[in-house]
């Protein structure tokens, strides 16, 4: 999926954690759903960020943007960002590995303990 390049809305809400808004039509552009995540690219810069949709709030090809990105990006109203499903974490795989009656190797087990300890091998 090459993504979507959308203008930024400003939303003044601080959520404290990166979270944007799709109109539902350039979700279905994208492929993504409530809760899915999305990587944001504006030149140096990317995050991950939580999706959430609407119908009324953004319309097609404009991206709600709330305080936490703004920050992030120091982004002015209508600032162009690209905008392009992310990635599952190993997480899910690893969830859904363990689900299906799989044991989990050694290595997977580290790597999600330290996630949850914060101390995370790369």
């Amino acid at each position: 999926m090459e993504g979507l390049t959308l203008k930024a809305k400003l939303l003044d809400i601080d959520l404290g954690n990166f979270q944007v808004l799709l109109h539902r039509r350039d979700a279905e552009d994208l492929g993504v759903h409530p809760g899915d995540r999305v990587r944001l690219l504006s030149q140096p810069h990317a995050v991950i960020a939580v999706v959430d949709v609407t119908d009324s709030v953004v319309d097609p090809g404009t991206l709600g943007v709330f305080a936490d990105v703004r920050k992030h990006f120091s982004l002015d109203e209508g600032s162009i960002l690209h905008v392009r499903p992310a990635e599952k974490p190993d997480s899910v795989r690893h969830i859904k590995k363990k689900m299906h009656g799989k044991k989990l190797d050694r290595d997977e087990i580290d790597r999600e303990i330290g996630r949850a300890t914060g101390r995370e091998r790369v």
